[in-house]
């Protein structure tokens, strides 16, 4: 593969190294090396963006097939997500070469397809895109060990170490009044449903004996049973 690397990449030029490593690694676990000597790669970074990052074919064969591309990452998100948004980028790379989708994503497998009428992330590319770079960055961090060098990247070999929830604003969240639970049946709050105590009297949640007026009959019931 054939690989650029314009506009001097990221501003942080120590970076650069990492990203041409990545690509080539993503580019390898992707192509066959037969094909992977025929696909050019352009990464450009770029601060105007509205997304992390976006990838479109430049260039076709002479028998039509798309054999450049051009991989455009923003360059203000951390050095973990630009590697892993670059590995989602390289699998619409693949599904662009195997001719899986078309540029205008109107066609899928071969198929047309409505992209207007789904969800972003039930489209079926971006299944494919966001499963695959899992795999593709785990293994490449793995491989290059960067939870030595970036940081937010954990070493899968290690031990778990317990991690707070990490709630914004604990102190208000731990005051607050816990969400009840949806109403019952009877239209009552689940909140207010009674219990029974050791003496089989219903005793509610909010303090009061609704279930005492059915103790008093009962026991007016049993006098009357034994005159």
């Amino acid at each position: 593969m054939i690989l650029l690397l314009t506009n001097h990449g990221h501003s942080d030029e120590r970076f650069n190294e990492y990203v041409q490593r990545a690509s080539q690694f993503y580019a390898e676990q992707l192509f066959p090396k037969q094909l992977l000597r025929h696909i050019v790669v352009s990464i450009k970074f770029n601060k105007h963006l509205d997304a992390f990052g976006y990838s479109s074919i430049e260039k076709r064969n002479t028998k039509g097939a798309a054999r450049e591309f051009l991989i455009e990452l923003h360059p203000y998100i951390s050095g973990k997500e630009i590697l892993k948004t670059l590995a989602h980028e390289f699998v619409h790379v693949k599904q662009y070469v195997y001719e899986e989708l078309n540029e205008e994503q109107t066609q899928w497998q071969g198929k047309p397809f409505d992209s207007d009428a789904v969800d972003y992330f039930e489209l079926p590319w971006e299944i494919e895109a966001y499963g695959r770079e899992a795999g593709l960055w785990n293994n490449f961090a793995k491989k290059e060990s960067l939870w030595n060098v970036l940081e937010g990247v954990n070493n899968p070999d290690t031990p778990v170490e317990p991690v707070p929830i990490g709630w914004k604003d604990e102190n208000k969240f731990s005051k607050a009044k816990r969400p009840t639970v949806a109403a019952s049946s009877e239209g009552q709050d689940i909140g207010k449903v009674s219990s029974s105590n050791r003496k089989g009297r219903e005793v509610n949640l909010d303090g009061s004996t609704r279930g005492r007026r059915t103790t008093i009959r009962s026991w007016i019931k049993s006098l009357w049973l034994q005159r």
